[in-house]
């Protein structure tokens, strides 16, 4: 448990620094067109467009603010301290470290894909996770929270039937 302002202003600064890395990887997620395979078709211009409009709004300013103004006994409620937020910072690393390992390996077949669209949404939700505590926690209702869980429904991670093969897994188109 939290107990002193310096203690607070070290978890509301870990939390900033967490809170912009994983939009900027966001951004480079939704952005990139290699990545374009890794989401249903229709999705991506939408999502890129949405992204937009929410920077614009000033919704990453809101959230930055949020996080800024956290209450030491709001990050004490909503465990955003010591091990328990070191607990979700680190999830959320590891989901994106080994999403990275799978684009490196490469998107030219439906396995690849399939693997990499598995681990960003693993990702996704994990940032998800502290990012509801924190919005919860800061009293904020917020588009940019709606807009992470469209772009993780956004991702295209169900097997097409073509590529299944009687049991055995993904065989190729």
């Amino acid at each position: 448990m939290l107990t002193t302002d310096t203690e607070a202003a070290a978890a509301r600064e870990r939390l900033s620094v967490a809170f912009s890395q994983n939009l900027a990887r966001l951004d480079e997620v939704i952005n990139r067109e290699d990545y374009g395979v890794l989401f249903l078709g229709f999705a991506l211009p939408l999502l890129r467009a949405a992204f937009e409009e929410l920077l614009g709004d000033g919704e990453r300013e809101r959230v930055f603010d949020g996080i800024r103004a956290l209450s030491l006994e709001a990050l004490n409620r909503h465990g955003l301290y010591g091990a328990q937020l070191e607990l979700k910072l680190a999830a959320t690393e590891q989901h994106y470290a080994r999403f990275e390992v799978a684009v490196r390996s490469g998107l030219s077949t439906p396995a690849t894909q399939r693997l990499a669209a598995t681990r960003q949404g693993k990702w996704l939700r994990s940032f998800d996770a502290w990012l509801k505590s924190v919005l919860d926690a800061a009293g904020l209702g917020s588009a940019l929270d709606e807009f992470k869980k469209m772009a993780e429904e956004a991702v295209d991670d169900e097997p097409d039937p073509r590529w299944l093969g009687g049991g055995r897994g993904i065989a190729g188109p």
